[in-house]
């Protein structure tokens, strides 16, 4: 099986994220990703927040965990990241 690097992981992430954008968002960018053992955590944002637009902000949106084998998902934004993470047992 080929494990994914950083490279290939934000690819993903960054496709992710483009389906998820739209007119009420606006453009939407990646955070700066961060790294477990078992893959990257990538926070993202809508770029209006990003240049000061407070009320941009989005809400309802978790981060998108890539795991090295490619697979991913959406940590629900209602729980604690550190803790669901733990839950799926991600180092």
């Amino acid at each position: 099986m080929t494990l994914l690097d950083l490279g290939a992981a934000t690819t993903l992430a960054a496709r992710l994220v483009a389906e998820r954008q739209t007119e009420q968002t606006g453009p939407l960018v990646l955070g700066d990703p961060v790294e477990f053992q078992d893959g990257w955590l990538f926070p993202y944002q809508s770029s209006w927040a990003l240049d000061g637009d407070e009320e941009a902000e989005l809400s309802g949106f978790g981060p998108i965990f890539v795991r090295r084998t490619g697979t991913w998902f959406e940590v629900p934004a209602y729980y604690d990241v550190g803790e669901f993470l733990g839950r799926l047992g991600v180092r």
